[in-house]
């Protein structure tokens, strides 16, 4: 949080949008880029499922 404060108060525009928001913007697109490769295939479902008894 103090890096933030940090470099919120004594940076311009252009070293902000680097030493901050470029980094978590990768770093999201990373996360969300091995969840989608490793996580569980998406599926619609409605209720249990018939393995699990009758909804």
């Amino acid at each position: 949080m103090l890096f933030v404060i940090y470099v919120l108060s004594n940076s311009p525009t252009r070293e902000i949008v680097f030493t901050f928001i470029l980094p978590v913007t990768i770093l999201t697109a990373t996360l969300i880029l091995i969840c989608y490769k490793k996580g569980e295939k998406p599926h619609w479902q409605w209720g249990l499922t018939k393995d699990k008894g009758v909804k």
